[in-house]
C-alpha cells in the first residue's frame, strides 16, 4: 500500500508573504516562489504581487540568416505575425520548388540552359522531331503514352483537314478539347498570310 503523504508537500509559513502553505523552495510558499523565480531570482527575495515583470534586454538583430545571407534593408522583412523572414531563403527555396517540378515533367529530355539563364527542353519543344508515326497513331484513335506538342499539333492538323470537330479530335489523341482549340489556332496563325 502505498502512501500519499509521501507526494504531498510539507506546509510551512512563507519567509515572503507570512501565510502558511506548501513549501515550494527557499522557505516560499508555491505562489512566492514562482514570482521570485519568474523574476530572475533577486537576492531581496519575490517582490511583491501585482509588481511589474522583470525587463528584458532587447535581442540584438542578427546580421545574417541562418543560411549565411545578409539581412540588411532590402532583404529583410517580416510575415504578418512579426516574425523575421530572409527574401533570399524565399527565392532559393522557390527555385529549388521550380527546378525540381522541371526534372519531374522533363526525365531523361536533352535540356539545354537558354539565354536567359532558364532551362529548355528541346525534346519537348523542337518542332523539326516530329515521329510520323505517333501522329499517325494519334489521328487513328490509339496516340502513345506520351505525345511531343509538336506531334500533337500535326495530328490535330491532319485530323482538322478531315472536318472533325474540336471534341472528336480531343477524343481520338486523348486531350481536352481546349487544347486541340489551342493547338488549331497555333496551325491558322502559322499558315495565314502575312502582310507585304
Amino acid at each position: 500500500m502505498t502512501s500519499t503523504a509521501h507526494y504531498q508537500r510539507r506546509l510551512v509559513t512563507c519567509a515572503s508573504c507570512g501565510q502558511t502553505g506548501p513549501h515550494h523552495g527557499h522557505g516560499y510558499c508555491t505562489t512566492c516562489y514562482s514570482r521570485w523565480h519568474y523574476h530572475g531570482r533577486p537576492t531581496d527575495g519575490p517582490p511583491a504581487p501585482g509588481t511589474l515583470p522583470r525587463q528584458t534586454k532587447p535581442r540584438p538583430l542578427p546580421t545574417h540568416c541562418h543560411r549565411g545571407h545578409p539581412l540588411d534593408d532590402t532583404n529583410l522583412r517580416y510575415d504578418s505575425r512579426g516574425v523575421r523572414l530572409c527574401n533570399s531563403c524565399r527565392l532559393d527555396v522557390e527555385r529549388a520548388y521550380r527546378q525540381r517540378r522541371f526534372a519531374q515533367q522533363h526525365p531523361g529530355h536533352d535540356v539545354i540552359p537558354a539565354v536567359d539563364g532558364r532551362r529548355y527542353c528541346r525534346t519537348c519543344r523542337n518542332t523539326d522531331n516530329v515521329d510520323e508515326m505517333a501522329v499517325e497513331r494519334a489521328a487513328s484513335g490509339d496516340p502513345p503514352a506520351r505525345l511531343t506538342p509538336a506531334e500533337r499539333a500535326a495530328a490535330v492538323l491532319q485530323l482538322t483537314g478531315k472536318g472533325l470537330t474540336n471534341e472528336v479530335i480531343a477524343q481520338r489523341i486523348r486531350c481536352h478539347p481546349r487544347t486541340v482549340s489551342a493547338a488549331r489556332q497555333r496551325n491558322r496563325a502559322k499558315t495565314a498570310p502575312r502582310p507585304v
